[in-house]
């Protein structure tokens, strides 16, 4: 009888040690899944964020002159990347800080107004290579200023 309650309380206690493992395993993988959880839902609220702020800025454009925006490949390439990194789960790239060009023609007069933000596609001596509604131009260096 002896030998039979030792074989049981050993039994027993591997039992118990054997269920607190699993248990330990399933708190840790518990733990583990809401992590993740955790971390999805902040890349949402800030992937809502970030389109948000994108679609308030293309908002903001269209507002100041609903013709021509300038910046529209720019916002529409930068929520292209937001939606790209959403879809692979990669993080979303930071905004890249924009140069704005005004072109000030002296004369006043040619396809471009005074005032107008245009892309600086390079510069040469007197000249400023830019590029406009999707044509380059070629216009006075004096004429151009960047600001940031």
């Amino acid at each position: 009888m002896k030998a039979f309650v030792s074989t049981f309380l050993s039994t027993l206690f591997a039992i118990l040690v054997a269920a607190a493992i699993i248990w330990f395993v399933a708190a840790v993988y518990q733990a583990r899944e809401h992590e993740t959880a955790r971390r999805e839902r902040i890349r949402q609220i800030t992937l809502e964020n970030e389109l948000s702020n994108a679609h308030t800025e293309w908002d903001e454009q269209m507002r100041r002159n609903p013709q021509f925006d300038p910046n529209g490949d720019k916002l529409t390439a930068r929520l292209r990347q937001i939606r790209e990194a959403s879809e692979t789960g990669k993080p979303i790239p930071p905004k890249q800080a924009a140069i704005t060009i005004t072109v000030q023609p002296q004369d006043g007069s040619g396809p471009i107004f005074a005032g107008t933000n245009v892309e600086l596609l390079s510069q040469d001596g007197s000249n400023a290579h830019i590029r406009y509604s999707g044509r380059e131009f070629i216009v006075p260096s004096s004429a151009v200023s960047e600001s940031k």
